[in-house]
């Protein structure tokens, strides 16, 4: 463990530690409020290095779960970050209750994040206040043109911005941010995305600007060509002229050289994305209830026949509740499900019948109560096995398979419900099944 003060230590900010220190993402932001037209999260293959890839996404305690277990084989470990997969401040409370967790441990870990800056603002003060030192913020243009072609969409709240106003807004947080950032004291080294004809001509001008507004470290990286992207086919920028380019933005401020293109839940030296063993801990870990250090003993199921898990929550009249004991499952009650016709707040009462459990299994689930749910710390799993099946899987600690999952009407994908690609397996999901990734 190494104390916060030793900012020299972050082997990402500088190079001279990148052989010595050890880093850890932590991957609990699923959630993007951007989408970039080479951006493509919907991959999670062990063999790809890049942002945007992990196999599991975490809750905030099995998160420091994960850091605890990871300690234990990294005496070098000296940074703890959130890099995504989506965008830290996307999922704010999942970051900040991260970050506040590992600070409330006792943990003395440079922590650090990386966002796009849209919505980190009004979470600054507090990130000073827990000793971040060190900020990631990707800008890829200062030129609202630019940034349209760059852009999809921005969105902010519940509003959707797309093309210049997109663009503009977006950039206008940026440069709030880092300047903040910069008062407080929180290095911030900012990314940019080099795409040949489209910012590659303009990227001395955001090196430039960003130094001005207390930028520290400049990292321009050439576009990573991502297959289902409308930049797939624009390739990247060739060596040479990514050499020149860094030449002429190191006049503004300091390049950062030895970027690895870090994927969301690297673990180790740079140049390593996910040991093995510590992929072993990350899917043990993402397999626990939301809260590992919680008692909560029991397993809730929706059926309507002993047998199957076969009912939508918003359908299901009770739950089912079971127990492992030292020789045997047990059912221990029926329990009736809050009446109909209460909005939201049947969720936070049924949330509250079922707080001494840690899994929920349904049949299908609609979005407002699974964010209620999943909130008030119970794990969701959709599924139409046999209860005995999916029961004794999850007692024996093994990890649900592809025949287990099923994703009800209308699955927005992995991102929403808090998976990676590798943890929503479903052959019956249309979004889900076409995602193509390597366990």
């Amino acid at each position: 463990m190494y104390n916060i003060n030793f900012r020299e230590n972050h082997p990402c900010f500088n190079e001279k530690s990148k052989g010595k220190f050890a880093r850890l993402h932590l991957p609990v932001a699923a959630k993007c409020n951007i989408q970039c037209n080479y951006c493509n999260r919907k991959h999670a293959c062990l063999n790809e290095n890049r942002p945007g890839v992990s196999v599991r996404i975490l809750s905030p305690y099995q998160a420091l779960y994960y850091l605890d277990k990871i300690r234990e084989k990294m005496s070098n470990l000296s940074v703890v970050g959130i890099a995504g997969p989506g965008d830290a401040f996307a999922s704010p409370e999942e970051s900040m209750k991260t970050l506040r967790l590992i600070r409330e441990k006792g943990y003395e870990y440079l922590l650090c994040l990386a966002t796009n800056g849209l919505n980190i603002l009004p979470y600054i003060e507090e990130l000073s206040d827990l000793n971040v030192s060190h900020v990631t913020i990707t800008v890829n243009s200062i030129d609202c043109e630019i940034g349209s072609k760059i852009y999809a969409w921005v969105r902010d709240n519940k509003n959707i911005y797309r093309g210049i106003k997109g663009a503009q807004l977006l950039w206008d947080r940026q440069k709030c941010a880092i300047k903040k950032l910069a008062e407080k004291n929180i290095l911030v080294k900012v990314n940019c995305i080099v795409i040949p004809g489209i910012n590659d001509q303009h990227v001395e001008k955001v090196a430039k600007e960003v130094s001005l507004l207390g930028a520290s470290i400049f990292n321009p990286m050439p576009m990573f060509p991502v297959e289902n992207t409308p930049f797939e086919l624009l390739g990247s920028l060739d060596k040479d002229l990514m050499h020149n380019l860094k030449n002429k933005c190191s006049q503004y401020l300091n390049i950062m050289t030895h970027c690895n293109r870090c994927r969301s839940d690297a673990a180790g030296l740079i140049g390593q994305g996910l040991r093995k063993d510590c992929e072993q801990i990350l899917i043990k870990a993402s397999n626990m209830p939301i809260n590992p250090y919680q008692k909560r003993p029991f397993i809730a199921v929706a059926t309507n026949d002993d047998e199957y898990v076969n009912m939508h929550l918003g359908q299901a009249r009770y739950m089912k509740i079971f127990e492992k004991t030292k020789t045997e499952l047990k059912f221990i009650e029926t329990r009736m499900m809050p009446e109909k016709g209460l909005g939201d707040v049947r969720w936070d009462i049924l949330s509250e019948t079922l707080k001494d459990c840690n899994i929920v299994f349904i049949s299908g689930i609609g979005d407002k109560p699974f964010e209620i749910l999943r909130k008030k710390g119970l794990k969701i799993i959709n599924t139409e096995a046999k209860i005995k099946d999916v029961l004794n899987k999850v007692f024996s600690g093994k990890e649900m398979q592809e025949e287990d999952q099923a994703y009800p009407r209308g699955c927005k994908g992995p991102e929403f419900y808090g998976f990676s690609s590798a943890g929503c397996l479903s052959s019956s999901c249309s979004k889900c099944s076409s995602i193509k990734f390597e366990k």
